[in-house]
């Protein structure tokens, strides 16, 4: 009953909740004190989300992006390949099928633009035997004609070779130094020579045909086979020079006067 009626004792006692003591704190603070681990406070702040380290979304954004920029490269690079194979393959083939025509066979020249003196001759011409034959026919022809109109000339003119010959209106002129205002002059329609591929020259120890387009009106000459020139001959002497086309070359042919 003192107790009770002595309110001073009563101001003294601190109240406690369980094993924790509570203190007296200012306004607004509230200060606890926990002496078991087991129960936590109410009061602990969450960790926030930039300082967790369980490598949340924010850190596994970056990694799948990386993961996305190595397989674009990697398809970049399969593209680059494929089209370099293409190009290279489209290349070779076009090599194939239309490979580069093989370079012409050196031919020599004498000085001053006469004819070469080898039998030498590779480029013979992609036609059938047939043809060959038909051609051949027509440079024997026109190798007689030519003969012939020497032989005109030289009759027509005291016994003296032409010296020259001239292409005029397409057709073949054997004359001497001039053909114009000449009225005895031979004149000839050649069916396979080009008269532009007809020409005279003096003698030379071995000279050939230079291919089956030529023919070589040499003067002062002789025929040493039907098919070679000979020893040099008398200044009315001359041999028709040209070149019957074979398979594998070409055959050289001299008519002689």
């Amino acid at each position: 009953m003192e107790e009770q009626n002595n309110p001073k004792k009563l101001e003294n006692v601190t109240p406690t909740v369980g094993d924790q003591q509570v203190t007296a704190a200012a306004p607004n603070q509230v200060i606890a004190q926990h002496n078991d681990p087991a129960q936590p406070s109410q009061l602990q702040t969450p960790m926030p989300k930039e300082h967790d380290i369980s490598g949340g979304p924010e850190k596994q954004r970056p990694i799948q992006n990386n993961k996305k920029v190595s397989f674009a490269i990697i398809v970049l690079v399969l593209f680059i390949l494929v089209l370099a194979g293409i190009i290279i393959y489209v290349a070779t083939k076009k090599d194939t099928v239309n490979p580069s025509p093989p370079p012409p066979a050196p031919q020599s020249i004498q000085p001053g633009g006469s004819p070469q003196s080898s039998n030498a001759f590779t480029n013979t011409p992609n036609v059938n035997s047939s043809a060959i034959e038909a051609q051949n026919v027509n440079r024997k022809n026109d190798a007689a004609e030519i003969d012939a109109a020497m032989a005109q000339y030289y009759a027509n003119n005291g016994g003296v070779l032409p010296t020259a010959t001239r292409v005029l209106s397409g057709r073949l002129h054997i004359c001497g130094a001039s053909c114009y205002g000449k009225t005895n002059v031979p004149v000839l329609n050649l069916a396979y020579y080009s008269p532009v591929n007809v020409s005279i020259n003096p003698y030379q120890a071995g000279l050939t045909a230079r291919d089956a387009e030529t023919v070589y009106i040499v003067t002062n000459a002789l025929c040493a086979s039907p098919t070679s020139i000979g020893l040099q001959g008398r200044s009315n002497d001359y041999v028709i020079l040209f070149a019957l086309q074979e398979p594998n070359g070409v055959l050289q042919q001299c008519i002689e006067k």
